[in-house]
């Protein structure tokens, strides 16, 4: 609400929200958190529609696990998650397209859980 006027006003601005992978399915225990994400998808769909001819781009970003302290990070699993600096590497990729372009939904993952990092 308080940047989205002047992006309009200027007839350009770019929005990225960070999504997940896993909100885009249903597993035991995250019914709060698919619902959640869920609707965040919907929310930037919607306001993408709205504000793209205005030359406003809305991104989702939506990561795998990722190695925080919000999923108990540097675990045993943490070789197999991404880092926060591999999410920040994908926003930055989306942000620096070219003015015409916009990349709406990206999934960030881990090439191969197996491969050490």
């Amino acid at each position: 609400r308080a940047v989205l006027p002047g992006m309009v006003a200027r007839g350009r601005g770019h929005i990225v929200i960070i999504g997940s992978i896993a909100g885009r399915s249903a597993f035991v225990g995250g019914a709060g958190y698919a619902t959640t994400k869920h609707a965040v998808m919907g929310f930037a769909e919607s306001l993408m529609l709205e504000v793209r001819d205005a030359g406003v781009k809305v991104s989702v970003v939506s990561p795998g696990s990722v190695d925080t302290a919000f999923g108990g990070g540097g675990g045993p699993r943490a070789t197999s998650q991404l880092r926060a600096e591999d999410v920040a590497a994908a926003v930055m990729s989306v942000v620096q397209t070219p003015p015409e372009v916009l990349i709406h939904r990206v999934e960030v993952r881990i090439l191969s859980p197996k491969r050490p990092r």
